[in-house]
């Protein structure tokens, strides 16, 4: 099982024991990336360092950032402080 199929994610999200809606994911590769979080429902979040522009049919992701420094500008849409306290305690 290999990205973009979502059954990969649903095993991350279990392993992870919080909600899905309290999950993003985050990839370079809009293909496998962006499609398997849409497809097991997460968040989906394009790392975009190039600049480059979505090829056809490429999924739409819910957020295009060009580097990890502007996770910090999604503010309130960003994981809930206790959720990312029980990540780091992992």
């Amino acid at each position: 099982m290999v990205k973009p199929d979502p059954g990969i994610f649903e095993i991350a999200i279990s392993r992870l024991g919080v909600e899905r809606q309290a999950i993003w994911h985050i990839g370079d590769n809009p293909r496998v990336d962006v499609e398997g979080a849409r497809r097991a429902r997460l968040t989906a979040i394009w790392l975009n360092r190039s600049g480059a522009n979505r090829a056809p049919g490429d999924p739409a992701p819910d957020f295009e950032i060009a580097s990890l420094t502007e996770l910090s500008a999604l503010g309130g849409r960003a994981p809930k402080a206790e959720v990312r306290d029980q990540l780091r305690r992992r």
